[in-house]
């Protein structure tokens, strides 16, 4: 993991934002697998937010989780998803961050392999 929860405030890129939203992980993982059963609200990129990348947000009961930087998307939004169901593989790095509400939460608490 090379970029935590809420690092660096004062870097340009999350000064709109007032932190980091998520963590930045740099590894070889075979792929991006879903935490948890939900909904694909979004895959794909989007013009607004090019930095993203292609990402998918995968809605639970509990909130959302977004995965940012990926490549080979086999979901599509409105697909229903099994935890660690197979949704991607990613770039130079994965950005995977926790949405409840209007609020970003660590994602360290959130990962499957944190069980």
């Amino acid at each position: 993991m090379w970029q935590r929860f809420g690092e660096d405030p004062t870097n340009p890129l999350y000064a709109e934002y007032g932190g980091h939203h998520g963590i930045d992980i740099s590894s070889p993982f075979p792929g991006v697998y879903s935490v948890d059963d939900g909904v694909v609200v979004w895959a794909g990129p989007l013009a607004s937010r090019p930095a993203r990348g292609r990402f998918v947000i995968v809605g639970h009961s509990w909130g959302d989780t977004h995965y940012y930087h990926l490549d080979g998307m086999v979901v599509s939004a409105g697909d229903s998803v099994s935890k660690g169901q197979y949704l991607a593989a990613w770039t130079n790095h994965l950005h995977f961050g926790v949405q409840v509400g209007e609020d970003f939460k660590d994602p360290d608490d959130y990962l499957w392999w944190a069980e």
